[in-house]
């Protein structure tokens, strides 16, 4: 007989709808050029029914990536949909870059320098990205003490954060792991400099050249090749030439093989 004894838990909060259901804490983001920003959004889910959480992204993780929101409240049994921009100025890749969020269990309180027994305001979402509108002081009086011709025009200020305590104790953090990359294309092609030089050929015959091409930069190089009459001022559409394949896509460092 075989006595067997687990113990299973369950995070209250969890990184939901990343591109790949089957790594619960990698977000790839698609290769791209220098200075082209990119975006992936996925979820910061509460699994709890009672639990209210404070969530901070760090602002040093690195000087590539933007989170927003980058602070806020994520409200029990709710959800919160995160935008990470990846926008770096020079090639940079991430390989990967570990981001750590920072949870903490809170409890809305009263206002500070509200009187004594004041009970605490409901339970309200917030993050960094919520506002307010100002109307401002009433217009002056016209002359002669008629309404002002043009009404104050409201202003978005930045909602301030709600009253809350943090639960002693609390604490914990979420880890994210980002891949990225960022360059410019570089490749290598190994066709002649000078084109491809056919030799004469019998009709209903064919004649085929091949050569590689091969992508020397750090992030994933696609191509497509299109065919053009002999004065370049237009697509060639007289079938007399081909190229297989005629689009793709080349990872950092390797080689394809095209056929003319």
């Amino acid at each position: 007989c075989i006595v067997l004894s687990g113990e299973g838990y369950s995070e209250d909060v969890t990184l939901d709808n990343l591109p790949d259901p089957s790594n619960m804490d990698e977000l790839r983001i698609p290769d791209g050029p220098v200075g082209t920003p990119r975006t992936a959004v996925f979820t910061l889910r509460n699994h709890s029914t009672s639990k209210h959480f404070r969530f901070k992204w760090p602002a040093a993780a690195s000087p590539h990536l933007a989170f927003s929101p980058a602070v806020g409240h994520l409200l029990a049994g709710s959800t919160k949909d995160i935008t990470l921009t990846f926008n770096p100025a020079a090639p940079a890749k991430l390989s990967p870059q570990d981001v750590k969020l920072a949870l903490t269990q809170i409890q809305h309180v009263a206002p500070k320098g509200a009187p004594a027994g004041t009970p605490a305001p409901e339970a309200v979402d917030w993050d960094d990205r919520s506002v307010v509108m100002d109307y401002g002081a009433a217009p002056p009086a016209a002359a002669g003490g008629a309404a002002a011709a043009q009404p104050a025009q409201p202003v978005a200020r930045p909602e301030p954060e709600p009253s809350v305590a943090d639960m002693p104790g609390t604490n914990k953090e979420l880890l994210l792991k980002v891949f990225a990359v960022a360059d410019n294309a570089k490749y290598d092609c190994g066709a002649p400099p000078t084109g491809i030089l056919f030799k004469p050929t019998m009709m209903f015959q064919t004649r085929a050249f091949s050569f590689p091409l091969t992508n020397t930069s750090t992030a994933r190089l696609d191509y497509r090749f299109t065919v053009l009459t002999a004065d370049g001022a237009g697509v060639d559409t007289s079938g007399l030439y081909s190229v297989s394949p005629e689009g793709g896509a080349v990872e950092a460092g390797g080689t394809a093989s095209i056929t003319v």
